[in-house]
């Protein structure tokens, strides 16, 4: 399994969040002395926590960001590696976010998959003084949909009949999309 992944909270210790950061090129040399973790929503296919971080001297690394990691509910497991789920949102920020230079969205500081056992993770930075997490059970407000109207314009518009996305295998590749749709009809009785 890749370094950088988790499989739980308790892997998120400041040790992993100085490597992650560093890596990223963050940090400068700052050292995290510390974190808090929560969890944000009520995710199935995936557990996503907020992390806020202190660090040992004045740094411009961000204070909070939030990561996801799989879930540990073995049926939603395997219904996110069976659908590819993890490998799409992380090939989404390897692959196809640098080419949306006008959308609003996290930046992304570690998008990693291991591509032997679907496992991921992500560190995004945190937007929650300016957003929400999505919830099925919370109606959006007017206003709240047409934010997200407009972002889906941003979405499309510079993707749309773009040579690069085309070059992309893992979304170029019909028999995905195909196979979504063919599992859908199973998981509609229960």
């Amino acid at each position: 399994m890749l370094k950088q992944i988790v499989t739980g909270a308790d892997a998120l210790t400041p040790e992993w969040f100085t490597s992650v950061l560093a890596d990223a090129g963050l940090t400068a040399g700052a050292v995290v002395t510390n974190t808090h973790v929560e969890p944000v929503g009520g995710g199935l296919m995936a557990r996503m926590v907020r992390a806020e971080l202190a660090y040992d001297t004045v740094t411009d690394a961000p204070s909070s960001v939030v990561v996801k990691y799989p879930t540990d509910d073995q049926g939603s497991l395997g219904v996110a590696l069976a659908m590819g789920l993890y490998e799409l949102e992380v090939r989404f920020y390897q692959d196809i976010a640098p080419l949306l230079e006008t959308m609003s969205m996290p930046a992304c500081y570690l998008a990693e998959l291991d591509e032997e056992s679907g496992m991921f993770t992500l560190v995004l930075h945190d937007l929650s003084k300016r957003s929400r997490p999505g919830d099925v059970l919370t109606p959006s407000t007017p206003d709240e949909c047409a934010q997200v109207l407009g972002e889906l314009v941003k979405f499309q518009a510079p993707l749309w009949n773009s040579p690069a996305v085309g070059e992309l295998a893992w979304i170029a590749d019909p028999s995905r999309t195909i196979g979504i749709f063919d599992a859908l009809p199973a998981g509609l009785e229960p």
